[in-house]
């Protein structure tokens, strides 16, 4: 394999930050590999190649590749290319806020948008023919409607980076779902 020109140096600490972050990637219905491979290039300070990639994770070209597509396509990997490199390379988002902006985003588009549509065509459907189908999936329309409205408020406040207005949204949304003694 020709010399990188960026060399990656991991401690324990951000192997263990790699690991973990496909853990999560997993538990939140991400792909674990997709997951490690941002956590990588989240955690190096210079960009890395498919090569280099595949290495450290243990991954096949085409497994990388794939999974490069995916966080290009979110937004949350860039292609760069050194100068003087034939080589594509790659750099994650630093920016927590812009990345949890993004994934809200493309998880709101990708998962919630066409779920309220598929279910407002058998909410169509089911009409008056079944009461209590239809009372479910209207609750369930309810929701997803009600998340929709929270990740377009959340949104924005994710763009500006602002940490005291999202920790006051949080705080009221915490007030307000206790119970009252």
């Amino acid at each position: 394999m020709a010399a990188s020109p960026f060399e990656p140096v991991l401690d324990p600490v951000q192997d263990a930050f790699v690991s973990l972050w496909g853990d999560m990637g997993s538990a939140w219905g991400i792909n674990r590999t997709m997951a490690q491979l941002h956590a990588l290039l989240y955690v190096t300070e210079e960009p890395l190649d498919t090569d280099t990639l595949m290495e450290r994770l243990a991954i096949s070209r085409g497994n990388a590749n794939t999974n490069l597509r995916s966080l290009v396509a979110w937004g949350l990997v860039r292609k760069v290319r050194p100068n003087g490199s034939r080589k594509d390379y790659f750099e994650a988002e630093k920016d927590m806020w812009e990345i949890t902006r993004r994934i809200l985003e493309q998880r709101e588009a990708l998962e919630i948008r066409p779920a309220l549509e598929r279910l407002d065509a058998l909410r169509a459907q089911t009409g008056a023919s079944d009461p209590q189908l239809r009372e479910r999936l209207d609750e369930l329309a309810a929701f997803l409607r009600a998340f929709r409205g929270f990740a377009q408020v959340v949104t924005p406040l994710l763009a500006a980076r602002n940490a005291d207005l999202v920790q006051g949204l949080v705080a009221m949304l915490a007030r307000m779902s206790k119970p009252e003694a």
